[in-house]
């Protein structure tokens, strides 16, 4: 099964190298697409970020206790 460019998985970042590679794509087509693309930056999830302020692991965080 051939995938055409209509589809998303086409533009698969996994793939995109190969197809550049081959000539099926040019880095001026994949520009276009990118710039195709809505902005969805409004629906992204909140990130919440460990606050702490020593860089030494917790005692046992790695599975192994010492004392």
């Amino acid at each position: 099964m051939t995938i055409k460019q209509d589809d998303p998985r086409f533009w698969d970042v996994r793939t995109l190298e190969r197809r550049l590679r081959k000539g099926q794509i040019t880095k001026k087509d994949y520009e276009k697409h990118l710039k195709s693309l809505d902005d969805v930056a409004e629906k992204q999830a909140p990130i919440e970020l460990a606050d702490d302020e020593d860089d030494e692991p917790d005692p046992g965080a790695n599975g192994v206790h010492t004392g």
